[in-house]
């Protein structure tokens, strides 16, 4: 199937088009790495970059993450008819890497979200048929159970929002979208309170948003120890957020007012996270980013810290430590190329500082940055695709870095 889809520029769209799935409706960016016929490598640039897996086909990453001494890379791969097959690689050494996990999730309309919880890989998906399945994977024995949770009535998810999922212990809560018009959608949340064995519809706070630059931003959702936070742009006001939380264990969602502002532009929500002391939101607009912390679960927020990238920058993903976060990014460098940045905070989000990190040539294109901390805080695993010419057939990168704290 031809999907046609968009890219967007900082002053303008271009159509492209490419066979992907059947009816995967993706961000341009994140479309155009699946259409590019690829191999991956790793190329030397600074940090540590250990051969991973050279294979054809179209891949993107999904998780990568440290466990019991070995570091599995989650990536999605296209096989024949259009097919997605859901792979991991695993190392113990970053040098030698084994091929793990190599599950048929068939035919998709949405890109996957992925959850680990101890020992269970959770990942959750949305067929053609917009029917909404749970796949539980046990890491030990490597067995998996599928089951279908849920089929929206209205049959009509949102296949350009990129759905998540939050996993701790045996609560799940499963975020994406319904498609309302061309430029407006709604959020929907699914949760479960027993290990995915049942699942029921949350009610959200009626607000739309925006379907235009899903690239740049989208609805939020994010936990702290007793609460749920749902961060939307503020359709009306459009110069700061409007956040919402609900008791994990509670049933109405309350406004709260912050002082989560910044821009007379319109501010998106880039990703929020919690690390057990401090929650951090991320928000911003083009060339600017706002990092704004919590103390007290989300109840009240510091003032933002403004970060300008002096570039178009989207793309936007947070990890989370005891120690402190690290924000990732694409900043767009010139008409078709960007590149990725990485910050970091170890004082709870109050100040940053840049890695110094730069990665691809000025010519390339990099997108879906994904990364985590290792559960000391000591090491970040960072994986993001990188395209040579947008548009055209070529060769699709899959880096992997690694550094320690201090570097």
């Amino acid at each position: 199937m031809t999907v046609m889809f968009l890219e967007r520029s900082v002053n303008r769209f271009k159509r492209h088009s490419c066979a992907w799935g059947q009816g995967l409706v993706l961000p341009a960016v994140v479309l155009l790495a699946l259409c590019v016929s690829s191999a991956i490598r790793a190329e030397k640039s600074g940090w540590d970059a250990p051969v991973m897996l050279r294979d054809g086909g179209s891949v993107m990453p999904l998780k990568v993450y440290k466990r019991n001494g070995r570091v599995h890379v989650l990536y999605l791969r296209q096989v024949k008819k259009g097919k997605i097959q859901l792979e991991s690689l695993v190392s113990s050494d970053l040098k030698k890497w084994k091929k793990g996990l190599q599950e048929d999730l068939g035919l998709l309309t949405v890109l996957p979200a992925v959850s680990s919880r101890g020992d269970s890989l959770d990942v959750i998906t949305v067929d053609i048929k917009q029917e909404i399945f749970h796949l539980e994977i046990d890491l030990n024995s490597g067995e998996s159970n599928e089951r279908p949770i849920y089929r929206e009535q209205s049959a009509n998810i949102d296949n350009r929002f990129r759905v998540s999922l939050i996993g701790h212990k045996n609560r799940m809560l499963f975020l994406f979208a319904e498609k309302i018009s061309k430029t407006l959608g709604r959020a929907h949340l699914l949760e479960s309170k027993d290990g995915g064995r049942t699942w029921r519809k949350v009610v959200m706070p009626d607000r739309k948003f925006s379907r235009k630059n899903y690239g740049e931003g989208r609805p939020i959702l994010f936990t702290t120890r007793a609460l749920m936070h749902f961060f939307v742009t503020d359709s009306e006001k459009g110069s700061h957020l409007v956040h919402y939380i609900r008791p994990l264990n509670g049933a109405d969602w309350q406004k709260l007012n912050t002082n989560l502002r910044g821009s007379k532009d319109k501010l998106v929500p880039l990703g929020g996270t919690y690390n057990g002391k401090h929650a951090l939101v991320l928000y911003g607009h083009q060339t600017q980013v706002f990092a704004a912390t919590s103390s007290d679960g989300g109840f009240s927020w510091t003032k933002a810290s403004k970060f300008n990238m002096a570039a178009h920058f989207f793309f936007t993903a947070v990890a989370a430590s005891r120690n402190g976060f690290a924000l990732m990014g694409v900043r767009k460098t010139k008409k078709k190329a960007a590149e990725f940045v990485v910050r970091l905070s170890g004082d709870g989000g109050k100040t940053w500082r840049d890695t110094g990190f730069r990665a691809g040539p000025k010519s390339d294109l990099i997108m879906m940055p994904v990364g985590s901390f290792s559960r000391n805080g000591r090491e970040l695993f960072l994986i993001y695709l990188n395209i040579k010419q947008l548009g055209k057939e070529g060769e699709l990168k899959m880096y992997f870095r690694r550094f320690r704290s201090g570097d």
